[in-house]
């Protein structure tokens, strides 16, 4: 595979943490095509997932962490207690960022040659004095335990069964009414040092709500109850009891902006990149590589609890790659090439794939997709970005 990935591959991702009770198979399924004509999508695994292929996730074979747990990178170990080494919120695992976090251990400058861990595996990860670590920008100092701090709230939000009740936008077809919502102010000076980018929101971009498949830019702001943009933070809301409208289609609620650029096998490798922030979370997919055809690539899903999962949809079983991620900033980087796909996370390369598709074209969705929603949900996503061959 033509990539730009590490060739040390993780070992130890998050605990080995088994995903088999999200939402991996189970959102609702559909039959519409969702790319070329901007409707809807079958999100059904119907294929069981070969087990073969999935990387051991229960410990490391690194002969230098006997006594601990290898990060991603396999350049440091962290002490046993804390479960998974590195990344986003490392400071609050077991042992704190002295004992968790690559960052710190690497500064402390205690070799595995020496000393037991929490160590230094790989002695080329060591920085100059006056070169910050990789990763301590991340660890531990953008996690924000109240999330009432990432943003303000002016007005208020009708229940979805009131705005169905008052027919405020019509069902069964595709709405150009829109529906306006409270407003949304992001404490951007927070957010945007936890991201390693500076760029805005893409431009060329179209978004899909409960009400309607493909929404131009010119009327986001027809919509600001379920999508808004601050600075360079998009905004993602969907509320208690809502479900798609659009059609006959069950359930399905969803609010996602996705590229107008499609691409298939051959075109070359497209990325996406962005910083995630969740605020409220809840049991949906958070991103999306798929094409016309409904063949998906890849999906990143979120729990009811914060955890982020991997969704291979084919070849490979599914994993947690981070836990209880509820104010937490963390880096996610896709690059898909029509056929294969590679994820990144805080910058260290996560695993890779493969997804046969070998008709339509695939582009990239992000936002929240799920069933009928159960309690209200908000995400933001941060300076993403998207880059074309």
């Amino acid at each position: 595979m033509n990539s730009e990935k590490n060739t040390c591959k993780s070992t130890d991702v998050q605990a080995g943490t088994d995903s088999s009770s999200t939402l991996s198979s189970t959102l609702p399924g559909d039959s519409e095509n969702e790319i070329d004509t901007n409707t809807n999508t079958d999100l059904n695994n119907d294929t069981a997932n070969d087990t073969d292929t999935n990387t051991d996730l229960t410990g490391t074979d690194n002969e230098d962490c006997s006594d601990g747990i290898a990060n991603i990178a396999n350049t440091v170990c962290c002490a046993l207690s804390c479960g998974t080494c590195g990344g986003a919120g490392c400071a609050q695992l077991p042992g704190g960022a002295e004992n968790c976090c690559a960052g710190t251990i690497i500064d402390n400058g205690i070799l595995c040659d020496n000393s037991n861990a929490p160590c230094i595996s790989d002695p080329s990860a060591i920085t100059p004095d006056d070169t910050e670590s990789t990763d301590s920008a991340t660890e531990g100092s953008c996690v924000f335990e109240d999330v009432s701090t990432l943003y303000t709230q002016t007005g208020t939000d009708p229940t979805f069964q009131s705005l169905l009740d008052d027919e405020v936008f019509p069902v069964g077809v595709n709405s150009t009414i829109g529906v306006l919502g409270s407003d949304i102010n992001v404490n951007n000076a927070l957010l945007e040092i936890c991201s390693e980018r500076t760029n805005g929101i893409p431009q060329d971009i179209k978004i899909h709500t409960l009400c309607n498949s493909t929404i131009p830019r010119t009327d986001f702001d027809k919509w600001t109850r379920w999508y808004q943009e601050d600075g360079n933070t998009q905004i993602f809301r969907l509320f208690e009891g809502e479900y798609n409208v659009r059609n006959d289609r069950p359930e399905a609620a969803r609010v996602e902006s996705f590229t107008n650029i499609g691409w298939k096998e051959g075109d070359g490798w497209y990325q996406w990149e962005g910083t995630y922030t969740i605020i409220k979370p809840h049991e949906c997919s958070i991103f999306q590589a798929k094409n016309s055809d409904n063949d998906w690539g890849i999906m990143i899903n979120m729990t009811d609890e914060g955890d982020i999962v991997l969704n291979h949809r084919l070849h490979k079983d599914d994993f947690t790659i981070a836990t209880t991620m509820t104010g937490i900033p963390f880096e996610l980087k896709v690059r898909d090439n029509g056929r294969e796909y590679e994820v990144y996370l805080n910058g260290e390369f996560i695993d890779d794939g493969y997804y046969d598709r070998p008709d339509g074209t695939t582009n990239f969705r992000w936002g929240m997709y799920d069933h009928t929603i159960q309690h209200d949900a908000m995400i933001f996503v941060t300076s993403a970005k998207i880059t074309e061959p």
